[in-house]
């Protein structure tokens, strides 16, 4: 529970910040020993109505290169092609909510 604790903590720090920025919970796949708390995540991400893209789930799985091409030398390191699947992650999660949110009501 302690990494829960904390993750709570980070998540309303950022929500009571005064100019009330956008924020996406971003759950990364760890390489072995190490593990995700995607489902402890969610708890905290569904009381708080934070959106939670996950990019194991984004990719099914499917990811055209080995996890590990992702870490450099520990799991909280990304290399330069970590950080390029994190940004087309989250810039796809974007459009796809985007343009759901703007068919449907038909205003942005």
């Amino acid at each position: 529970t302690g990494r829960y604790l904390i993750d709570e903590t980070f998540m309303r720090s950022l929500l009571d910040l005064s100019n009330m920025p956008g924020i996406v919970w971003l759950e990364l796949m760890a390489t072995p020993p190490y593990v995700t708390s995607e489902m402890t995540d969610s708890l905290l991400t569904e009381y708080y109505d934070v959106p939670q893209v996950s990019v194991k789930t984004a990719w099914h799985n499917n990811l055209p290169f080995d996890s590990s091409e992702i870490w450099a030398e520990n799991p909280l390191k990304l290399t330069a092609l970590g950080h390029k699947l994190v940004a087309v992650t989250l810039a796809n999660f974007m459009c796809f909510e985007l343009k759901h949110t703007c068919h449907s009501s038909g205003v942005a």
